[in-house]
């Protein structure tokens, strides 16, 4: 007699194998996407760094976000298009000459995932911090 096709069992198993090996694949896939992700607005956090060292060099102080962006020292990073993150600096003014005083600027996942509310941050020394865990 010949075999033409599968048979049910064969089926349920081939459908099992693939179910199990998606479900191992699917929560690395998505941490190497929130790490990438992070990776991206740690590049935009250092466009802020430098632009706040540069806009310093220029007015003796730093400033916040929208300064930057508004005096041409940095492209808006809260781009409508860009939806995963939200960024925002602060800054205590200088408290004499030649010190432009202190910044920091974070970036705020944005979303509804396990990471959505997470931050990184960074400081006028460039040093990186905030709670994202990828």
């Amino acid at each position: 007699m010949k075999k033409n096709g599968f048979t049910l069992l064969e089926l349920i198993i081939t459908v099992i194998i693939v179910a199990i090996l998606a479900g191992i694949s699917i929560p690395y896939g998505t941490r190497s996407f929130e790490a990438a992700k992070a990776k991206g607005a740690r590049i935009v956090l250092q466009a802020v760094n430098s632009s706040e060292r540069e806009y310093c060099l220029h007015n003796g102080q730093y400033a916040d976000l929208n300064t930057l962006v508004n005096e041409g020292y940095l492209e808006n990073p809260n781009d409508p298009d860009q939806r995963d993150w939200t960024y925002s600096t602060t800054f205590i003014p200088s408290s004499g000459p030649n010190d432009c005083g202190s910044f920091s600027a974070e970036a705020l996942r944005n979303g509804s995932g396990h990471n959505a509310g997470e931050t990184i941050s960074i400081d006028q020394n460039g040093v990186f911090g905030g709670n994202f865990t990828p």
